[in-house]
């Protein structure tokens, strides 16, 4: 006959009771090989780490950084209150000495900052045709200082990016590299944020104020100020924690042992993450508190009823202890599967860091029950009982039957207590119907926070601190494939449908049919037809019957479609990203845009010697688009030009400058964008791609939301089943989670009515 798992388990109780020294040595090793995992924690808290990787936005981001070299940005910014504004030489030579100090930083290279220092003008050195920066040779006269202020104001393409609108401060742009996990060489953020403000404070103090910002940075913080939070609430908790079982043990071995439970439980859980490599995210920092609270409630309920124990008469220790963990065992068992199970539902989530944060949540709910009925009565055996004793006719009694009367009391008003609750549930419609998602990386810091102050006065003084890049992509699709011969005429052809996701992109692309790569057709219009997409050709270019008469017979031919290359070179298609540009910066939450008209425009000016009438784009030979790229890349550098435009000229990246990059703001600004490209943009075969911290932030706060709800549910489903499982009762089942159920129903109620939104932290 087998044995039921109520005899397993007080076999398993008998040999730790039995063998109680023995049985604390052994649950002592896993802490203890756990702990050199310690040393090796990371921490990542940027914003990429809150997304799928697989997500649409992180792929568009990684694929548009990596095209145009471009990266995440770390604003230094230099604030005097001189009365001549930043043309002064203190600050100036502040600038030019941070400016070489910072490309004397491990992973920064001197082409990742642009300051005034870096930034080259249309002036050269004697007898050469080298461009030099702006401060070289160094301002030191008036009449320098103002001739250098003049040649910047005439640059409108710094104002609001590297000089105030007021002239009363400057930026060091610094590039840092995405943060990306995936990548072995992956730049340390935090460690160079670090290195950027240690630097800064070696020059001792200033006349000027220097504040580092961005949304680096911004991230950067962030997840220190988690750390730091920990710092205080985990004592907090800890000692709020001690105080419960010292009311209710009355003994320094009912806060002792918990809270050696809650120091292996730790160990344990963060070593196993330093061991495997799995770094502290936003979500996994809030671990200790969370299992400081789970660590010790078993143990409440144990020392509770081995207190009962003793104060009836049992005076056999083992016995009282068998007792004990025999009642209790079944309890725990369960509490802790349940509770395992609710946070494992978080391993289906996309995210990582919500998948790690649920599954080392429930590894530590697991050691926690295995210490709870092993350690604890192994320890309590060692222990005189007499620790543990209480009077029966004293005031200590009177807590045991605390319980007693909170039952007869609910029980007696029970159907008040039903009211109130469903009239609770009934209001809690109204109270979700305003529930939102909305966020911010701006929003995690305190008001009073010198980060949150000083962005606060830089988005004021400049364009702002948030990147939105925007990918004009003339170039958006390149396919190839297999088409019917009859369904190709003179101008006319029919495509496959699955090819393309939007038909209108094709326009403006070159269509080669069979062998003959040479010979190409540019599609003037594209659109779907059944299921097929129809492309005209332009008549101009001759007839496609006539190009495949020297191929062989045969009911299929080859076809590739391919981008034109240059077609940015075009005055006009410059001149249409200046319209949407144009249209960006009337936009409430746009700060400022550089396009890249104005990349061009600013190069033709500087290449003429800031000669009048010359900031513009225009088909002539001193105007042209090519004459401004290559002077951006003979002035500037190659990096810097391919930072603007591709070198097949058929894609352009330009910025959009946020001063606060909140959810609902930023959505409506991107909905904006959509209308428009629908209307003007995608007509033209271009499509428009987001990439920038911003856009990836505003694909991360909805995902979390989703991936936080969805997980609920699963958590609610799977704690019902584990019930249905233990109990076979369907309806005991469903009363186990009917009252979390509602405790969130009410939380996300309580959440709207007050206007409390949902966020990265909030979900």
């Amino acid at each position: 006959m087998m044995a039921s798992p109520i005899d397993k388990i007080q076999t398993a109780i008998a040999l730790v009771l039995e063998y109680p020294r023995r049985t604390i040595l052994f649950a002592l090793i896993l802490p203890l090989v756990a702990l050199p995992g310690l040393f090796n924690l990371t921490l990542r808290t940027d914003g990429n780490a809150l997304v799928p990787v697989r997500a649409p936005e992180v792929l568009s981001d990684a694929a548009i950084r990596e095209a145009f070299g471009v990266d995440d940005q770390i604003a230094v910014v230099v604030q005097t209150q001189h009365e001549d504004g930043i043309y002064n030489t203190d600050t100036l030579d502040l600038v030019r000495l941070l400016s070489q100090k910072f490309a004397q930083i491990d992973g920064i290279q001197s082409g990742d900052i642009i300051s005034l220092a870096t930034e080259k003008g249309a002036h050269t050195e004697p007898g050469t045709y080298n461009f030099l920066p702006y401060l070289e040779p160094f301002p030191r006269t008036t009449a320098r200082l103002t001739w250098l202020e003049k040649r910047l104001g005439e640059l409108p393409i710094y104002t609001g990016a590297l000089v105030a609108f007021d002239e009363s401060a400057t930026a060091i742009l610094v590039d840092v590299a995405a943060s990306d996990a995936s990548t072995s060489s992956r730049v340390d953020r935090s460690l160079l944020v670090k290195d950027i403000k240690n630097t800064i404070a070696s020059l001792g103090e200033t006349s000027d104020k220097i504040i580092v910002t961005g949304a680096s940075v911004a991230e950067t913080l962030l997840g220190r100020h988690v750390l730091d939070g920990l710092v205080t609430m985990l004592p907090l908790a800890i000692a709020l924690m001690m105080l419960i079982l010292f009311v209710s043990g009355r003994s320094f071995w009912a806060v002792f042992l918990p809270m050696q439970e809650v120091a292996a439980v730790l160990v344990f859980t963060f070593g196993l993450m330093g061991w495997l490599g799995v770094p502290i995210y936003l979500t996994t920092g809030i671990l200790p508190v969370i299992l400081t609270a789970i660590g010790i409630a078993d143990e409440i309920h144990i020392f509770s009823r081995y207190r009962q124990l003793l104060a009836t008469g049992e005076k056999n220790q083992s016995a009282a202890l068998l007792t004990t963990i025999r009642e209790m065992a079944p309890p725990v068992i369960k509490t802790s599967i349940t509770t395992s199970i609710g946070f494992l539902s978080f391993a289906f989530s996309s995210i990582q860091p919500v998948q790690m944060f649920g599954l080392f949540m429930a590894v530590g709910v697991l050691f926690c029950m295995v210490w709870s009925l092993t350690v604890i009565p192994a320890a309590l055996m060692l222990i005189n009982p007499k620790h543990f004793r209480v009077r029966v006719d004293g005031g200590d009694n009177t807590r045991f039957q605390i319980g007693d009367r909170f039952a007869n009391c609910t029980i007696r008003y029970r159907r008040p207590i039903l009211l109130i609750v469903m009239v609770l549930v009934f209001l809690s419609p109204l109270g979700l119907n305003k529930l939102f998602i909305q966020d911010s990386w701006l929003d995690g810091f305190s008001e009073q926070s010198d980060f949150r102050q000083g962005t606060q006065s830089v988005n004021a003084q400049f364009n702002g601190i948030h990147l939105l890049r925007l990918c004009w992509d003339a170039a958006p699709v390149t396919i190839d494939g297999m088409l019917q011969r009859t369904s190709l005429e003179a101008h006319t052809a029919l495509l496959p449908s699955d090819l393309v996701e939007e038909p209108r992109w094709l326009r403006h692309s070159i269509l080669h049919l069979g062998t003959n790569s040479s010979k190409g057709f540019e599609i003037v219009a594209a659109k779907r037809q059944g299921d097929a997409i129809r492309v005209q050709t332009a008549p101009g270019d001759g007839s496609m019957l006539a190009a495949i008469q020297a191929h062989a017979d045969g009911e299929k031919i080859d076809f590739k479609v391919k981008p034109a290359a240059d077609r940015l070179l075009a005055s006009q298609e410059i001149e249409r990203i200046k319209k949407f540009a144009e249209f960006l910066k009337l936009r409430d939450y746009v700060g400022g845009v550089t396009s890249t008209w104005d990349y061009i425009a600013a190069a033709n000016f500087i290449g003429t010697g800031h000669r009048s009438g010359m900031y513009t784009v225009a088909d002539s030979k001193y105007k042209s688009p090519a004459r401004a790229l290559g002077l951006m890349d003979s002035i500037l550098g190659p990096e810097r030009r391919d930072e603007v435009m591709n070198r097949d000229n058929n894609r352009a990246l330009f910025t959009v400058y946020l001063k606060s990059a909140n959810f609902i703001e930023t959505r409506h600004l991107i909905q904006a964008i959509r209308i428009y490209e629908k209307n003007f943009i995608t007509p033209q075969g271009i499509r428009l791609r987001l990439a920038g911290d911003v856009a990836v932030s505003q694909a991360m706060i909805p995902v979390l939301v989703e991936t936080q709800v969805l997980s609920l549910v699963l958590s609610l489903l799977g704690v019902w089943l584990m019930g249905f499982l233990l109990h076979g009762s369907f309806l005991l089942s469903l009363l186990l989670v009917v009252p979390t159920g509602l405790a969130v129903c009410l939380l996300y109620a309580f959440m709207g009515f007050t206007g409390m939104p949902l966020g990265v932290a909030t979900s």
